[in-house]
């Protein structure tokens, strides 16, 4: 990671029942920038994210999720 930054930026976003993203707002900052914009772009690049369970219920669906960024030396 650029400039070894750690943090958790939380963001919320909303998916249709076949797991498309359809929107991504940052919801609290990890104060560094770049894992904000890292954080905000996830969601997107990592659909179509599993259908929800019919157990859940909503259509669209919006969650709010923390996003580790976190360091690991061996």
């Amino acid at each position: 990671m650029a400039d070894h930054q750690e943090g958790v930026p939380t963001v919320t976003f909303s998916m249709d029942r076949k797991g498309h993203v359809l929107s991504v707002t940052l919801a609290s900052s990890s104060g560094h920038p770049l894992l904000d914009q890292e954080a905000v772009a996830l969601p997107q690049r990592a659909q179509p994210l599993p259908a929800p369970p019919d157990s859940v219920a909503g259509d669209p669906i919006t969650l709010t999720v923390p996003v580790e960024f976190y360091i690991h030396q061996n």
